[in-house]
């Protein structure tokens, strides 16, 4: 989940928002968004160890949870991020 938020701050630092209230929402929406994204993981690992076995649960299915975990979280966070967009100026750095 930390690498989650990392990569939720480096979103944040790529898009170059300057409003500081978009930011923060963003920021404290990580934290649910990885919450979810990691139960979505556990639950997919949870159904392949029932209906396919402890071994198809530990090998390369694990691996592939973790992936899906990730594209999850970054699902969630765009959707937020535009949702944000609504509410809030874009701000993003101006070129001079």
């Amino acid at each position: 989940m930390f690498t989650l938020e990392a990569l939720g701050m480096l979103y944040m630092n790529l898009m170059k928002y300057t409003s500081a209230a978009r930011n923060i929402a963003l920021a404290v929406a990580l934290v649910p968004i990885a919450f979810v994204a990691n139960i979505s993981r556990v639950m997919i690992l949870v159904l392949v160890t029932y209906y396919l076995g402890d071994e198809a649960g530990q090998g390369f299915v694990h691996g592939f949870a973790g992936m899906v975990l990730f594209m999850v979280a970054l699902l969630f966070m765009l959707v937020m991020d535009k949702i944000l967009g609504i509410f809030f100026d874009s701000g993003r750095g101006k070129q001079k």
